[in-house]
């Protein structure tokens, strides 16, 4: 069993105030097995954590939130940075291509960066059913078109300060330790958004 919050952006994102750093300890310091780095259109950030996780105790997953033309998709297990803008379909196709995995990210929070109905005309392998910064209804749509679909279900918090990482997270049933591990268990679905509970520390902010 694994709990790794899926959606974390650090400060290769310029949205996000999050070091690297920040990332692992706050997330070890939460009893998270791991964390997935997924900074908007770039590895930069998640390959350089990768590096020195080891140090840290807390597995790290190589993700990416790519900027599609209809919306964002997460993408994991890639090796490469997937260009901006493409039409979903030929993202989702690199993605695939590099032998990763593709999950909408918060398909209906808006229609600016998010796939909305989209989602029902694509191969993806996921969906975001559970973003700590979406709302309530966002997110129960998020989760009927998934279960409608019969696809992965994954939760993450989006987080771009430090005291949101792991509000919410997901859950596998099996341990996942590495990029190809994290990618087989999302194809298998044997995995479900949860809110972890939190460490008396993270308790008290």
């Amino acid at each position: 069993m694994s709990i790794v919050d899926m959606h974390i952006h650090t400060t290769f994102s310029p949205c996000s105030k999050i070091s690297i750093y920040e990332a692992m300890v706050t997330a070890l310091d939460l009893g998270l097995s791991g964390i997935a780095i997924t900074d908007h259109d770039t590895l930069e950030g998640a390959l350089k954590a990768c590096r020195v996780a080891g140090k840290y105790g807390i597995s790290v997953f190589v993700g990416c939130e790519v900027s599609a033309f209809e919306g964002h998709i997460l993408a994991y297990g890639i090796s490469e940075t997937i260009p901006l803008n493409l039409f979903a379909e030929d993202a989702l196709d690199r993605i695939h291509d590099l032998g990763g995995v593709a999950v909408a990210a918060h398909p209906f929070r808006n229609l600016e960066n998010s796939l909305n109905n989209k989602i029902f005309e694509l191969p993806l392998d996921g969906v975001e059913v559970f973003n700590h910064v979406s709302k309530r209804s966002v997110n129960k749509e998020a989760k009927s078109a998934a279960v409608e679909l019969g696809l992965a279900q994954i939760g993450g918090s989006d987080a771009h300060e430090a005291k949101y990482i792991g509000r919410v997270a997901t859950l596998f049933k099996d341990e996942v330790y590495d990029e190809d591990s994290l990618v087989e268990a999302i194809r298998k679905k044997t995995c479900k958004p949860i809110v972890p509970r939190k460490s008396p520390r993270h308790r008290a902010r």
